[in-house]
């Protein structure tokens, strides 16, 4: 890389064009901070990202504002520029941008603002934007308007704000988690991203699996919530407010019929009871939203196949018409289901699966979230905040965790993941006591005690995958055993 500097220069000021292109999430923000900051960064835990009083922010502003200055003064005393020093300067100017809003931007969303309205910040932000860069040579490598630059920074205030919103924790398995959701929403690229990416991120399908409980609606709140919208310089606002652009539909709750009419929506005399026309969940989204399938796992093949056509084609017909009909916006799918499974038995079809799972992401358990006692402690507080609110959430959350000492013990499973343990604490809240409804066997914990026999295992393992499945032959399929083996060791 051609460049006017050298030394530590250039290396502050390649680790300061980099930091603004990477995930917030991962360890190499911390190593950024620390190439930048030296002997001033300050180390923080493996989630240094959640605390709000973060002191390597206001250094990192900084450092970005003088160096800014600096190269500026540089770039324009030179007679001959390279095209690598405007890349360069390019990025930390975006990165400078971005300090200049994201204060206003995060007081806005922690104040409820859903982006609607008129936004007095641009007028500001257009004046920066115009000093940094209107200068000889940049009208021809910069390639982003200040709308789109604008545009850009409310969504990366909006995604990190709406992903800590909606995902809760320390554990190493939610940092990982933070991390996926930031690159479903932005790609691993952030500067392609910004040139281009950021047109077809609707054609890009995302597939979140996991136990049922472990918040996959969540996942995909804290996504549709940060896609990209952009913003109007001549209305002074965003062409959308970003909280009306989630669409969820609960699919296992409706008959195939319900279905497709709230997919597709209907005309009047569809079917019998169709007494007017209504507009389906794609209808109603526009290329902005997100329109979110819970529990894909559980719709017919019939429905598979006309959404296979969505997928492939965007395009759809509602129930009662003829005329094709366009789906501009971007699909999110979960299911808490062994998608492979199904598809071996038939029940799922496979090219359905494969335009779903260009884009992965699994949630984790709260046995893999719970690391260790502390961490349960801090989840159990934040769910008793949810339950009482932040005044009483503290007695709460105390008299739950000794529930959870006498009645469970901390090394137990939590089938119900999340879900479960926030039922634990209302049932503490309201009666002083929690005991399951139904105690599973905690198989996976006796294998990792080393307590069970090879036949126990067994035998354990055809109850788990009968409890999946549903039937004693398909349990024997995904077992190798014969059916009536399979029900002999479900008797024990």
């Amino acid at each position: 890389m051609k460049t006017i500097f050298s030394g530590r220069k250039l290396e502050l000021i390649r680790a300061l064009a980099e930091i603004v292109d990477t995930n917030p999430f991962t360890p190499r923000r911390g190593e950024l901070e620390e190439i930048i900051l030296q002997d001033k960064f300050v180390r923080l835990d493996a989630a240094w990202s959640s605390n709000s009083d973060n002191p390597n922010q206001k250094l990192l502003r900084e450092v970005t504002k003088s160096t800014l200055i600096e190269f500026k003064n540089e770039l324009q005393s030179c007679d001959k520029l390279s095209s690598d020093d405007l890349i360069l300067y390019r990025e930390i100017g975006m990165s400078y941008l971005f300090n200049t809003v994201a204060d206003d931007f995060y007081d806005l969303l922690n104040n409820g603002w859903d982006g609607s309205g008129s936004v007095d910040l641009f007028d500001e932000f257009n004046e920066i934007y115009k000093q940094l860069f209107n200068v000889r040579f940049f009208p021809a490598i910069l390639k982003h308007s200040a709308e789109h630059c604008f545009a850009i920074c409310f969504q990366t205030s909006r995604a990190f704000n709406t992903i800590y919103e909606n995902i809760f924790g320390s554990s190493q398995a939610i940092i990982k988690l933070r991390s996926e959701i930031w690159q479903s929403i932005f790609t691993h690229k952030m500067r392609r991203y910004r040139k281009s990416s950021y047109t077809v991120m609707h054609d890009v399908m995302t597939l979140i699996t996991g136990p049922s409980g472990t918040g996959k609606e969540l996942v995909a709140r804290a996504i549709a919530f940060s896609r990209y919208i952009p913003f109007s310089a001549r209305k002074k606002q965003f062409v959308e407010p970003f909280k009306s652009l989630f669409h969820p539909i609960h699919l296992s709750a409706l008959s195939s019929t319900l279905i497709e009419s709230e997919l597709f929506g209907h005309s009047k005399g569809a079917f019998t009871g169709a007494l007017t026309d209504r507009i389906g969940r794609l209808e109603a989204c526009s290329q902005y939203g997100t329109v979110f399938l819970d529990e894909i796992g559980e719709v017919s093949e019939p429905i598979q196949v006309k959404m296979l056509r969505v997928l492939q084609e965007r395009s759809y017909q509602k129930l009662g018409e003829n005329r094709d009909r366009t789906f501009a916006g971007k699909i999110i799918a979960a299911t808490n289901r062994d998608i492979q499974t199904e598809i071996e038995q038939g029940s799922f079809r496979s090219d359905f699966y494969y335009r779903l799972c260009s884009d992965l992401i699994r949630t984790p358990s709260l046995r893999e979230q719970a690391e260790d006692i502390t961490q349960i402690k801090q989840l159990v507080l934040f769910l008793a905040k949810r339950v009482v609110g932040s005044e009483n959430a503290k007695v709460l959350a105390r008299e739950t965790m000794k529930v959870i000492e006498k009645n469970l013990g901390f090394d137990y499973e939590w089938p119900g993941n999340v879900r479960e343990l926030e039922q634990c604490i209302r049932n503490v809240f309201i009666r002083g006591d929690y005991q399951p409804f139904e105690r599973q066997v905690d198989w996976l914990g006796k294998i990792r005690k080393g307590v069970l026999t090879a036949d126990q295992l067994l035998n354990l393992y055809c109850k788990h995958i009968y409890d999946k499945t549903g039937s004693y032959a398909a349990a024997a399929t995904v077992t190798g055993l014969d059916r009536r083996t399979v029900k002999t060791r479900l008797g024990k």
